[in-house]
């Protein structure tokens, strides 16, 4: 409901996930609190209430659905980046589904994830109780171990801005593609806003180098869009 009410302001200074609600401006204070105004306009008229111990006004910095925002770009919250780092080892197909549930919201900031996490997703396939053990390799604790240690030097997602240029740079492994987002965010000087990636299939590991890298190139424009 919350998406209809304000449907002429998303994606122009409002986001709406459920009944959560973020308003940003690209200007001043003034015309951020116009902005706010006329939010606060469209929910009286369709007569829903908004608790004021639950919001937040004027911040220049805010967390928002798991991510600090701010100005100068996007970063994963810190509690969450602290429950990652303090993740047990798995012991079972259940335990490995919730760390990589978490992992993955945050796999924009990590390049070449999919690759990193091949051990941990290969521990996911096949069918049988959610709690059964799993084999527990050195490259499932290193790829844990290294899951654990990009996200708490992610990089600064900058913001993006529609008037600048973007451009995708693509790789390819022997058994994952990757790609990034990128803008540039002043004369020669190219800042990342997403990473994605893809494990291969098995037929397409099999391409030669230069159609492993157009499969990303086919892919990374309908993910960043």
């Amino acid at each position: 409901m919350m998406n209809s009410v304000l449907a002429e302001y998303i994606d122009k200074f409002v986001m709406v996930y459920l009944d959560d609600i973020l308003i940003f401006t690209n200007g001043n204070e003034e015309q951020h609190k116009q902005h706010v105004r006329m939010v606060l306009k469209k929910l009286d008229e369709a007569k829903l209430i908004v608790n004021k111990n639950k919001c937040l006004f004027n911040r220049k910095e805010l967390t928002f659905l798991g991510y600090n925002i701010s100005a100068n770009g996007i970063l994963p919250a810190p509690q969450k980046i602290e429950a990652i780092k303090s993740w047990p080892i798995p012991v079972n197909v259940q335990q490995v589904r919730q760390f990589m549930g978490l992992a993955q919201h945050y796999r924009k900031f990590i390049k070449g994830f999919a690759g990193i996490a091949a051990p941990l997703t290969d521990l996911t396939k096949g069918t049988g109780p959610k709690r059964r053990a799993i084999q527990w390799t050195d490259e499932c604790q290193k790829s844990f171990d290294l899951i654990k240690e990009k996200l708490s030097s992610a990089p600064v997602l900058i913001n993006p801005d529609m008037n600048k240029p973007f451009r995708i740079e693509c790789d390819a492994s022997d058994f994952a593609v990757g790609a990034v987002l990128l803008q540039e965010e002043s004369k020669g000087v190219w800042k990342p806003l997403a990473f994605e990636s893809k494990k291969l299939s098995q037929a397409e590991r099999n391409y030669p180098p230069q159609e492993r890298e157009l499969l990303i190139i086919k892919f990374s424009p309908i993910i960043f869009l």
